[in-house]
C-alpha cells in the first residue's frame, strides 16, 4: 500500500513538475504567438469575433498563468539570490490576470449628450444599454477652428472611371490625364444665393446662402461654366449639361472641442470637470473620453464611457518586471562583488 502510494505520489510530483516546466511554459507560449501572428492576417472584425474572445484562447492564457504561477510555488525557493526570477514570473502572471479583467469585467460604449440634458445611459460595442452609477450632465460643448478652412475640388467622371480631387485655385487650368477633359476655377463666390422655389440642397433641406465657385469644363464636346456649391453636390446649375460631376468641398479645420460636464448622484453635484480630446474625466473608475460630436447638430457631443479595472494590475506587473530586471543586472552582480570582494563597486 505504502508503495502504490509513493508511486502515484511520484507520479503526481512528475506531472506538477512537468506542468511548471520552462519546455511546457515556453510551448504554450510559441502557440499563443503562433495564434497571434494568424489573428494579424484576417480582418480586425474576424479576429476579435474568432480569437481575441474565443475561449480556446482564453483557455491558452489561463494555463500559461497557472504554469507559470506554479513555477514560482514549486521550482524557486524564496531566498535572496532568485528574487529576480520571482518577480519578472510573477510579472507576467500580474499581467496576464490583468488582461482577463480587463475582458470579463470591463466596460466600454458610447453616450450622446445635448447641451441642457443629463444621462446614466451608455451603449456598449453590442449597442446594448448599460446604466452609471452617476449622471453626467453637458454643460457647454464649444468646437474651436483653425482660422484656414480646407478646400477640395472633386472631380468625376463615371464613364472614365476617374475620381481626383485638386486644390482650389482660381485661374490656373487643371487638366484631367486620360480623359480628355480640362477644368478651370474662374471665380470664387463668397455668398451665393439659391433660388428656394427652384433649387434645394441634400436632403430636401434649403440652402439660402453658401459659398461657390464658378468653373469652367472643357471637353471633347466644347465647354461649359458651372456654379458649384460647398458641400452640396446636387445644387450645380451646368450649361449645357456635361458628363463631369464636381463637388466644392468646404470644411473648417477643427483645432479642438470639449465638453463641460456635471457629474450627480441625485440631486447632489459630485463634481465639475472638462472633457478634451486625450485629457479624459474620471469619477468611481470610469473615464469620460472626448470622443467626437454631432455634425449637424454642434451643441451634440459623443463621449467614450471606459471602465477598466485591469489597468492597475497590469502597471503592478510592469513595477515587478522592471524590479525583477533591476535586481538580475544591478542588485545581484553588485551585492556578490560585495561579498567577495568586501567593496561595494557599482555596475551600471
Amino acid at each position: 500500500m505504502r508503495q502504490k502510494a509513493r508511486k502515484q505520489n511520484n507520479g503526481d510530483w512528475k506531472l506538477l513538475r512537468f506542468f511548471a516546466s520552462d519546455g511546457f511554459g515556453l510551448s504554450l507560449l510559441f502557440l499563443i504567438i503562433l495564434v497571434l501572428i494568424v489573428a494579424t492576417l484576417l480582418k480586425p472584425e474576424t479576429a476579435r469575433e474568432y480569437v481575441y474572445t474565443n475561449s480556446f484562447f482564453f483557455l491558452l492564457w489561463g494555463v500559461l498563468s497557472l504554469s507559470l504561477l506554479s513555477a514560482l510555488l514549486f521550482r524557486f525557493r524564496f531566498r535572496f539570490k532568485s528574487l529576480g526570477s520571482i518577480l519578472t514570473h510573477a510579472c507576467i502572471v500580474l499581467i496576464l490576470i490583468g488582461g482577463a479583467a480587463s475582458v470579463f469585467w470591463g466596460e466600454r460604449g458610447f453616450m450622446e449628450l445635448e447641451e441642457g440634458n443629463s444621462s446614466n445611459i451608455f451603449y456598449d460595442e453590442k449597442d446594448q444599454a448599460r446604466i452609471l452609477p452617476f449622471e453626467v450632465a453637458l454643460k457647454d460643448f464649444s468646437i474651436e477652428y483653425y482660422p484656414e478652412t480646407l478646400e477640395r475640388l472633386w472631380v468625376q467622371i463615371p464613364e472614365r472611371r476617374f475620381q481626383k480631387a485638386f486644390p482650389v485655385t482660381p485661374g490656373r487650368p487643371i487638366p484631367l490625364q486620360g480623359t480628355g477633359y480640362q477644368l478651370e476655377v474662374l471665380r470664387y463666390e463668397p455668398d451665393s444665393v439659391i433660388d428656394h422655389k427652384t433649387e434645394r440642397g441634400p436632403g430636401g433641406l434649403n440652402r439660402p446662402e453658401s459659398h461657390a465657385l464658378w468653373v469652367k469644363v472643357t471637353g471633347p464636346n466644347g465647354s461649359n461654366h458651372r456654379r458649384v456649391l460647398a458641400n452640396a453636390p446636387r445644387l450645380q446649375t451646368t450649361d449645357p449639361p456635361g458628363d463631369v460631376e464636381l463637388i466644392y468641398q468646404r470644411t473648417p479645420h477643427i483645432k479642438e472641442f470639449q465638453s463641460t460636464v456635471e457629474i450627480r448622484k441625485g440631486d447632489q453635484i459630485l463634481r465639475t470637470g472638462r472633457i478634451e480630446v486625450n485629457d479624459p474625466l474620471k469619477n468611481t473608475g470610469y473615464l469620460l473620453y472626448q470622443s467626437g460630436y454631432d455634425e449637424e447638430n454642434p451643441r451634440r457631443t459623443v463621449l467614450e464611457v471606459v471602465r477598466d479595472p485591469g489597468v492597475p494590475i497590469v502597471y503592478t506587473g510592469f513595477i515587478f518586471l522592471i524590479a525583477g530586471l533591476s535586481f538580475v543586472f544591478f542588485i545581484k552582480p553588485n551585492v556578490r562583488d560585495f561579498r567577495e570582494n568586501g567593496n561595494l563597486c557599482l555596475r551600471y
